[in-house]
């Protein structure tokens, strides 16, 4: 599916993302943090014809179903019923529309289940968020995050591997393991929600790029396997953007 060819975001996409990171922002999620991230275009979408025809096959499969689910999923998934959000799905699955429409359910029930709560733990890990024993934990021990924008204005996020203290990890085990989980589900959703704003702020759909720095990685990881793969499955099947 050929994309519109894009030029560089225009600052006010930058500023949509950025906003995000706020103080501002993060007092506004904290007053109601099991709120959806909803967007809506500030401009008209540029899209291909194939773009347009298969994001309203998504959204007719969906409105056919949508009823069935619990409310608190369905809260989640109109949250996300942006043209460029839906694009996402679309274009991590290219199996066809169903399989798109799969991801896109199992992802809301993912975001509203009681496991996980996505918009709380994006509060509660927030760039902004006031120290707690959890949160300083977090940022002691946690890996990745926001670097900046390139000279596209679109964000660009680094993973340092050779800070994660695995065998730490493995001597600390479920607390710590689950404090820095819910980090990194912060952290791709911060990702998330940047593209998100920035796509609909400029028109324009903006990508994250993540930037892995392995120096400094432990030569034999085998002993962590376990670890490294908690980590390493969670993102793909639940952030479209995560997907190869």
């Amino acid at each position: 599916m050929p994309a519109v060819a894009c030029s560089p975001m225009p600052a006010s996409a930058r500023e949509a993302a950025e906003q995000l990171l706020s103080i501002e922002a993060y007092e506004k999620c904290l007053l109601e943090p099991d709120e959806p991230f909803e967007l809506r275009e500030s401009l008209p979408p540029r899209l291909t014809e194939d773009q347009r025809v298969a994001i309203d096959a998504l959204r007719e499969l969906l409105d056919k179903e949508i009823h069935s689910w619990s409310e608190a999923v369905q809260r989640e998934a109109k949250g996300h019923l942006d043209c460029f959000t839906l694009l996402r799905f679309i274009e991590a699955r290219p199996a066809g529309i169903s399989a798109a429409l799969a991801m896109l359910r199992d992802t809301m029930k993912w975001r509203a289940s009681d496991n996980r709560a996505v918009n709380r733990v994006f509060v509660k890990h927030h760039v902004q968020a006031q120290s707690d024993p959890f949160v300083d934990a977090a940022r002691r021990h946690f890996y990745a995050g926001f670097i900046g924008f390139d000279k596209n204005n679109e964000p660009i996020f680094g993973e340092r591997l050779g800070k994660v203290d695995l065998p730490g990890l493995a001597r600390e085990g479920e607390p710590l393991l689950q404090c820095l989980l819910d980090a990194y589900v912060a952290n791709t959703e911060a990702a998330f929600r940047m593209v998100r704003a920035a796509s609909c702020a400029s028109g324009q759909y903006v990508k994250a790029t993540f930037v892995v720095d392995a120096s400094g990685s432990p030569t034999s990881p085998l002993p962590h396997v376990s670890s490294i793969n908690t980590f390493a499955g969670l993102a793909p099947p639940s952030y479209p953007a995560a997907t190869p």
